[in-house]
This record gives C-alpha cells, structure tokens and sequence, in this order.
C-alpha cells in the first residue's frame, strides 16, 4: 500500500523533531509504487543503525529510509 504525500511530510515532520541534534538530514523519498516514505540521510553506518534503533521501519505507518551519504547538511 503507497503512503501519499501529505501523510508522508507529518510523518516527516515527526522523524525531524526526534533526531533534533543528530547529524542527520530528512526529507521525502518517492517510492517505486508511486507513494512516499521518510528519507533519512546520515554520514555513517553506526549513525545508520542508531536511527533504524530509534525510528524503526515506520513512522505512523510511514516507511522510513536510512542512507548513508557521507557528509551531511551544508557544504
């Protein structure tokens, strides 16, 4: 079942409020069914599985992506 934007961006917002103070950016990743879920970008594997620890796979029935991308936030 794909999750439509608006509830994807509260969930978003909810994700966001959690990892306040982490290293860690959030946004919206558009999946393959043409639903969205929450993307979370962090810079390393241990920062990776810190926030699959903390937020599990869903959000308010939101999937939410970890990616490891290296730097994160403004360069």
């Amino acid at each position: 079942m794909s999750t439509d934007r608006s509830r994807a961006t509260a969930a978003k917002a909810q994700v966001a409020t959690r990892l306040a103070g982490h290293d860690t950016s959030v946004g919206l990743h558009a999946e393959d069914d043409g639903g969205y879920a929450v993307r979370v970008n962090v810079a390393s594997e241990p920062v990776a599985q810190a926030v699959r620890t903390l937020l599990g796979e869903e959000v308010e029935g939101v999937p939410v992506r970890v990616r490891v991308v290296g730097q994160v936030g403004m360069r």
